[in-house]
């Protein structure tokens, strides 16, 4: 009796460990890497400057079944992957447009508007930071547009101002984003920042940090109250 008490509090102690020591970690690792109080681990901005009248991005597809585990689909899109984009102009005179559309609905819409499309670009990463580093695009031909791109109705996400911050719930789904002058007009000189954020990671750390000590106290108590006092 004696050793099955033993065993089970060595199994019940291995496992809380674990547990608490998954849990603990990916509390600290967030702490230790998030750069804002909204609880987003963002990137470092990233700066770009073109001379046409916009800077898509290329097909960007997401499949959320890759990153969300099969037992958490049932988790509310808010409670699953948070991402934020956030664009600045660096021309005090100019606001800048940020959009986000399907990327159908881009593609139609730039076709006849002179753009480029980053098709060149890295993620520098180091042991403090994050960036997103623009290399080079690819040059499309065009006119100017007709009309500021805010008056367009496509756009799923979309804002305009000195300063543009755009948040959403990850969906699955094929995208692009934009980058405009808010008036339309030529030279495109700005800043982004990208930032995510896991709740339901959050969540499950949490989870793990709790049952891990809660299995370690019914070691502690199986050992002590049913073999030590009993001794």
């Amino acid at each position: 009796m004696k050793q099955k008490i033993v065993l089970i509090f060595g199994i019940l102690f291995l496992i809380g460990f674990v547990l608490l020591l998954i849990g603990s970690s990916f509390i600290f690792i967030s702490m230790a890497v998030v750069t804002g109080p909204d609880g987003y681990i963002a990137s470092e901005k990233g700066t770009f400057s073109i001379e046409t009248y916009a800077l898509s991005s290329q097909d960007i597809t997401i499949d959320k079944n890759i990153f969300i585990p099969n037992y958490l689909q049932w988790l509310a899109p808010e409670d699953g992957i948070l991402v934020k984009l956030m664009g600045s102009s660096q021309n005090t005179s100019k606001e800048i447009f940020m959009g986000l559309g399907s990327a159908n609905d881009v593609q139609n819409y730039l076709d006849n508007i002179e753009h480029e499309e980053a098709i060149y670009y890295h993620w520098r990463i180091s042991s403090t930071a994050v960036s997103l580093e623009l290399d080079g695009a690819s040059y499309h031909t065009g006119d100017s547009p007709l009309k500021a791109p805010a008056e367009e109705t496509f756009w799923l996400l979309s804002g305009q101002g000195s300063l543009v911050t755009l948040s959403t719930a990850m969906q699955s789904g094929t995208y692009r984003l934009v980058f405009m002058n808010a008036d339309g007009s030529s030279q495109i000189d700005a800043d982004l920042v990208l930032a995510a954020r896991f709740p339901f990671m959050e969540r499950t750390a949490l989870l793990m940090l709790v049952v891990g000590i809660v299995l370690g106290i019914i070691g502690v108590y199986l050992v002590y109250f049913r073999y030590v006092k009993k001794k």
